[in-house]
């Protein structure tokens, strides 16, 4: 009797450790639509061979191009607007 208790336990809990991930991966295709929109620089990171991550955003960019934001159009155009604190001369332009 025992045996068969532990045997029916040991199915069951097997069946119920296994469930299946039903979950797929979403589709992240890069369209214009998608990629377009307003981003803004958060962190520069390097990598290099076996070493740690490096976080090198201050050293890469000035104070004043840290706020900028770079604008992403649908009509395949791109806007760099020197937002927040303004460089000078006034970094913005724009371009294809």
């Amino acid at each position: 009797m025992k045996k068969t208790i532990f045997a029916l336990s040991m199915v069951s809990l097997l069946f119920a450790a296994c469930k299946k991930n039903d979950k797929e991966a979403p589709d992240i295709t890069p369209t214009i639509q998608n990629v377009a929109g307003s981003y803004k620089l958060a962190k520069i990171t390097v990598k290099v061979g076996s070493n740690p991550e490096q976080d090198v955003t201050s050293s890469y960019q000035e104070t004043c191009e840290r706020d900028d934001i770079n604008k992403f159009n649908t009509d395949l155009t791109y806007n760099y607007i020197d937002a927040g604190t303004v460089c000078s001369p006034d970094g913005s332009y724009d371009g294809t």
